[in-house]
């Protein structure tokens, strides 16, 4: 019976490393790759009651000091591999160990393609196709879909994900593969939404005449060295339905699209591209000016951390928190906060 359960913790941890087999990595993150250690400790306590068994059947009073001492050190084996395979399935998996398809999800390893080299960015991204927010040729993105670029790379369903009408976009764009995953090229071009990259978010607010509420509409952006992540929305969203009413809803949204791990259940869609990161402050204020309105504010966050609050002047210029300020401006001055942040991570 050990020897059937060791087998069959040790293999669900074989295919957890071989990829094929990925647990929802939500709550513990290494569980399948600590049942590998697990299965091979009861495997191992499996042969040494079967050796001990075996000799015992044999009608003998004592077994033969060596034989002792090997099942002795066998079983202690065991018990080590046990343990470790408990702790590293708590989350303390060192990242030696650590599968390579969870190092490329969790952006502490480079996505390569199949023949081995790294994975480039897509052709259709503003990295490479040259292209500005407002002629973006990047897919607009479903709740579903926003859920799927974060987490496409960890647990099972994305082969039904990829036969819905909501992933169309992404199949016209040839981001999926066979198992609703990302490609290599998309995998690794959102990396800096798995890792710890500099991150700017920005959110807009516009009184609606006669309405109960203001009306929203939302920017993250996420770089490193190699490139950026964009994210934002193109249409307006009534307050009550955005949930940005208040600084700590608007926080709350923040560490939804700011962080990994987590299931993103947003109720907007989002326009998604990726871009070179030294036009980071230029793509902010492409959003600035294509969401200008009478009595607009955008509360610009970078890291996590209050940056300003700009306003719309009735005579149409700009002021960060009661200081009048050109866009231009604040282009450089965003690329700047978010410069040092990627140097710092990528270090």
């Amino acid at each position: 019976m050990m020897l059937v359960l060791g087998a069959a913790f040790a293999g669900l941890g074989y295919l957890n490393y071989r990829g094929v087999w990925r647990p929802w990595n939500l709550v513990f993150p290494y569980f399948g790759s600590g049942m590998l250690f697990v299965g091979a400790a009861v495997l191992l306590w499996g042969c040494v009651s079967l050796v001990t068994g075996a000799v015992s059947h044999e009608g003998r009073d004592s077994m033969a000091p060596a034989l002792q001492w090997a099942l002795s050190g066998l079983g202690f084996v065991a018990l080590l591999l046990f343990a470790a395979g408990v702790w590293f399935g708590y989350g303390h998996l060192p990242r030696a160990l650590r599968p390579g398809w969870v190092r490329e999800g969790e952006g502490i390893a480079d996505v390569t393609t199949a023949d081995g080299t790294s994975a480039p960015l897509p052709e259709w991204s503003a990295a490479c196709a040259g292209t500005a927010l407002a002629d973006s040729r990047g897919p607009l993105l479903g709740p579903a879909a926003v859920d799927w670029l974060y987490r496409n790379w960890m647990g099972h369903g994305w082969k039904r994900f990829a036969q819905s009408v909501e992933s169309e976009a992404l199949r016209d764009l040839g981001m999926l593969d066979g198992d609703g995953r990302a490609v290599p090229e998309v995998h690794g071009a959102a990396m800096p939404l798995r890792r710890a990259a500099a991150n700017l978010y920005v959110a807009v607010s516009r009184p609606i005449a006669g309405g109960p509420a203001d009306e929203y509409r939302d920017f993250i952006l996420r770089a490193d060295e190699i490139n950026g992540v964009v994210l934002w929305q193109e249409d307006w969203w009534p307050g009550d339905q955005r949930a940005l009413t208040d600084e700590r809803s608007v926080q709350q949204r923040l560490r939804l699209m700011a962080t990994h791990g987590t299931r993103r259940k947003v109720n907007t869609p989002y326009r998604l591209d990726f871009i070179d990161p030294a036009s980071a402050g230029r793509w902010a204020g492409d959003f600035l000016r294509d969401t200008e309105a009478p009595g607009a504010v955008w509360r610009a966050f970078v890291d996590g951390k209050l940056w300003g609050t700009i306003e719309r002047q009735p005579d149409g210029t700009f002021t960060v928190d009661g200081r009048t300020i050109e866009v231009a401006t604040l282009e450089r001055s965003w690329l700047e906060a978010l410069a040092p942040g990627a140097a710092r991570r990528s270090s």
